[in-house]
Formats: C-alpha cells, structure tokens, sequence
C-alpha cells in the first residue's frame, strides 16, 4: 500500500474513532446518573411485572 493511502487511512479512522468516543462517553455519563433513580427502578420493575409503569411527578396527559 502507499504511504498516502495509509496516511488517508488512518485520518479517517482516527475521525472515526473520536466522534465514536464522544457518542459513547456521553451516553455512558447519562446512563450513571440515571442508576438508582426511582425512574430507572420503577422502569425495570414495571417491565419485568409486565405492567405499564407509574412514574411520579408527571402530569397526565388529558384524555382527547
């Protein structure tokens, strides 16, 4: 392979990379604060009861 070809290579993984890190650390960061919250218990607890989940704190959507 040429040199520039490798060089072309490795810029555009290395573009790749960063823009997939940012993606993943700013998911990542999200998902930690979200462990433990009531939303995240209530959530799991609901879908494992196979029942529709009963978050606090949210206004009812009027009925149409």
């Amino acid at each position: 392979m040429s040199p520039r070809y490798l060089e072309i290579a490795k810029i555009s993984s290395n573009v790749w990379w960063n823009q997939a890190r940012d993606a993943y650390l700013s998911g990542l960061g999200m998902l930690v604060q979200a462990i433990g919250s009531a939303d995240m218990i209530e959530g799991a607890s609901a879908f494992m009861e196979k029942r529709k989940a009963q978050f606090e704190g949210r206004a009812k959507k009027p009925a149409s």
